[in-house]
């Protein structure tokens, strides 16, 4: 069985060697700095200092890992995999390893007391099989931690047929709280917990399909003029229905292998 592990950048199309064409100046590439801070504080809500070696299934541009290299302790051994993956720099020692190929045939120095991926779970073929053989590299009691569409998000009740969860057909299986937290049990993991996560992207990368689809525009919709524009105006909207209905477009979890 192929387990599929290239992950795009978040939302978009693009393969890891190509720069996310949201990035293209200083205040988006802000923000998406915001982003890689904001899942290093989950990933130390859920792991504190106690993460020795850490492993990103589907890593891409090894953006969160590099990231990571300046924040964690110099014992964490940092690696990634994907199917694209940035050049390693032999000039120097670093603590970073990219791999590149496919999950299942990857053999790995170390067992991970973390495993993150981060919008992956939702292209695997067969995600509880990839579960399974992830948790062969984690240490018993060790931590996944990820994200995942949230196939309950109201945007997509709202925009059914221009909803970004879609993706097809990269996108293979659609999870909420209740199948995601199965597929976890049943995988080898104990469920920590899973929750809604902010996630402006939702709400505007559908709007930007609705709005390119009606105007029968040839542009990709993240690279329309518009884009940038309705992902901020997408961001209280956002926060006022996550509070309101306590549900979001995507949804985060933890778990431990038992």
């Amino acid at each position: 069985m192929r387990v599929d592990l290239f992950v795009a950048a978040a939302h978009g199309g693009k393969s890891a060697t190509v720069l996310d064409p949201v990035r293209r100046n200083f205040i988006p590439e802000y923000l998406y700095g915001l982003r890689l801070d904001a899942r290093y504080r989950r990933l130390q809500a859920a792991v504190g200092n106690k993460c020795h070696a850490l492993l990103e299934v589907g890593c891409g541009d090894g953006s969160f890992l590099k990231f990571l290299d300046q924040k964690m302790p110099a014992e964490c051994v940092l690696t990634g995999i994907d199917f694209l993956v940035p050049q390693s720099d032999s000039s120097r020692p670093s603590r970073l390893t990219f791999t590149q190929g496919e999950f299942e045939t990857a053999a790995f120095l170390v067992r991970y007391d973390t495993v993150v991926m981060f919008n992956v779970l939702e292209h695997l073929a067969d995600p509880l099989a990839s579960l399974r053989k992830i948790s062969e590299h984690l240490q018993p009691g060790g931590v996944l931690l990820g994200e995942v569409p949230n196939w309950n998000s109201p945007w997509r009740k709202m925009f059914p047929r221009h909803w970004q969860g879609l993706q097809i057909p990269r996108h293979q299986t659609e999870f909420d709280p209740v199948s995601l937290r199965k597929m976890l049990s049943s995988a080898g993991y104990d469920v920590v917990f899973i929750r809604p996560l902010y996630d402006p992207g939702d709400l505007s990368v559908t709007l930007c399909n609705w709005i390119t689809d009606t105007l029968k525009l040839r542009t990709p919709p993240r690279q329309a003029w518009f884009y940038f524009p309705v992902v901020l105006l997408s961001a209280p909207i956002v926060w006022l229905a996550n509070v309101v209905t306590r549900d979001s477009g995507s949804i985060e979890f933890v778990a431990r292998k038992r």
